[in-house]
């Protein structure tokens, strides 16, 4: 796309009265983003694509706004425009009837062939996140693009996990240059790096509630399908699985356990005919992607008190120190010794409270 093009669909996108749908439609009529920044109100309001509120919110807003500055500010923060009448636009969100009119993104669009959503609770239980840690890696290491939306918990492992072995998307619900939640601009900054963070808001656009659904739909539509790791029945992880059945995508969902609050959305999900999923394989067959197996080069070697205390920790769920002594019948002191350790050696967690969990090698 020319830079003028996406000079004026930048300018576009500033403007808070207008979403993707009325962009679409306005550009659509007059034929380019130029053409609709230029047009007098009159023409506007003949165009029928915009109400009366949005329109005089339109030409309000437009005298407040340089396209020229507001596509210097983006190219000066590194990041771009993409639009759906670019031919670069990517192929599975243009099939969406959800797609956004502009993405902003920085990083490498990496290849859709193979292509899948994890998303979950921002709350998973150690079960949840091991669950997250597996299945993030494995598909990764057989060349899978992981799309994620960059939240607490179950976005950020998937993202984590996969970075190593794939190049990740990571599509925000707000501005690409407000990092939310903060805690994750590191991780941000190495999608971008090896990935692509996408976001359809201007910079400087606040993470508001209302937004978030509608990045949902953007995870859904760049995705062959999504899987469901952990989620309640009322998440909003349960709104992304309505769009990518609208859109005829696939959906997979992990089972949990009957007791845990955070495996009754997955279960729902499983009675309306999700495609079960208890293994990284699973999601590989469906597609017949093929599955190869990485064997890392060299295992973490545990001395043997350390393999004792290892063993005293679970996946599914987190033991207490005490609990660890009581089993392994070590001495508090050497058990709290071998417990740093491990946690040095990244084959457990501390997780507050003198909980450990073990994570998945």
């Amino acid at each position: 796309m020319k830079t003028t093009e996406k000079m004026y669909a930048a300018a576009l996108q500033r403007i808070a009265s207008l979403g993707a749908v009325r962009i679409r439609r306005l550009t659509d009529y007059f034929g380019s983003f130029a053409a609709v920044w230029q047009a007098d109100e009159s023409a506007l309001r003949e165009s029928r694509g915009v109400g009366p509120k949005q329109l005089e919110r339109l030409v309000q807003e437009r005298k407040e706004i340089d396209p020229e500055t507001e596509y210097q500010r983006i190219d000066h923060f590194g990041a771009d425009i993409l639009t759906y009448r670019d031919e670069s636009y990517p192929r599975l969100l243009a099939e969406s009837t959800h797609a956004p009119a502009v993405l902003m993104y920085r990083g490498v669009w990496p290849s859709e062939e193979r292509r899948l959503a994890i998303i979950g609770t921002r709350k998973p239980s150690p079960y949840g996140q091991n669950v997250c840690r597996q299945f993030a890696r494995e598909l990764a290491q057989n060349g899978v693009t992981i799309v994620s939306g960059g939240a607490r918990g179950i976005d950020s492992i998937s993202h984590r996990e996969s970075l190593e072995y794939s190049a990740p998307i990571c599509v925000l619900g707000c501005g690409l240059d407000v990092t939310y939640p903060p805690e994750n601009a590191r991780l941000f900054a190495a999608i971008a790096e090896r990935g692509v963070l996408v976001s359809e808001y201007a910079l400087g656009t606040k993470p508001l509630g209302r937004q978030f659904p509608a990045r949902n739909r953007i995870i859904s539509g760049l995705s062959r399908g999504i899987l469901v790791i952990e989620a309640s029945r009322k998440s909003g992880t349960l709104i992304t699985a309505d769009f990518a059945l609208e859109e005829g995508r696939d959906v997979f969902a992990v089972p949990g356990s009957i007791f845990s609050d955070t495996s009754e959305g997955t279960h729902h999900l499983l009675r309306q005919g999700a495609i079960f999923a208890a293994a990284p394989q699973d999601v590989l067959e469906e597609y017949h992607w093929g599955i190869r197996t990485e064997k890392s080069e060299s295992q973490t070697e545990l001395s043997p008190e350390e393999e004792l205390i290892y063993r005293c920790c679970r996946l599914d769920e987190t033991v207490t120190a005490d609990e660890i002594i009581a089993q392994s019948t070590l001495s508090p002191a050497k058990v709290n010794y071998v417990l740093l350790q491990l946690e040095i050696k990244g084959v457990i967690k501390n997780t507050g409270n003198q909980r450990y969990m073990a994570i998945v090698g």
